[in-house]
């Protein structure tokens, strides 16, 4: 079965003939799948989902000027030498990827419980204050000019 696409579609997610596809037009990658039917989700599925929707939550909550600076970030980051063989990703990729990071810490844990969004701040969030502090506690990889993203996550 052939699936055809619109020229200037980036990325599409969707099902077609019972298949979920993804196209990652800058990576020319189609993936297909069969989607999972009749299995009920794990406790696990379930966590995980709930902490997937709890970062979105914080995702809106974040300031502009923090996501232009993940959008900076990300294009350098996807340029760099091992990241040339991986489908790209975005500014909410690499948001999500910072915060799991910063979950997953072994000596300093950031609790996603912990997070709250108070109207349009975050508390308890100094981990990933900035794209800065974050690279600096090793959530995302280092390259030249990281240093100059300051912006911080929380708008004063």
């Amino acid at each position: 079965m052939k699936v055809k696409y619109r020229l200037g579609i980036k990325s599409y997610l969707g099902q077609a003939d019972g298949l979920v596809y993804a196209n990652f037009a800058s990576r020319g990658v189609v993936i297909g799948k069969m989607p999972s039917v009749g299995r009920e989700p794990t406790e696990q599925n379930t966590i995980i989902a709930n902490r997937s929707r709890m970062i979105a939550k914080i995702y809106q909550s974040v300031s502009s000027a923090y996501k232009q600076a993940l959008e900076v970030y990300t294009y350098k980051m996807y340029n760099l030498e091992e990241y040339q063989e991986r489908i790209s990703g975005n500014k909410y990729s690499t948001f999500c990827k910072l915060i799991w990071a910063a979950v997953k810490n072994s000596q300093d844990p950031l609790d996603l419980e912990s997070l709250t969004t108070n109207g349009h701040t975050l508390d308890n969030c100094s981990q990933v204050e900035s794209i800065k502090i974050a690279v600096g506690n090793g959530y995302l990889p280092e390259f030249l000019g990281y240093e100059e993203l300051t912006a911080e996550i929380v708008s004063n």
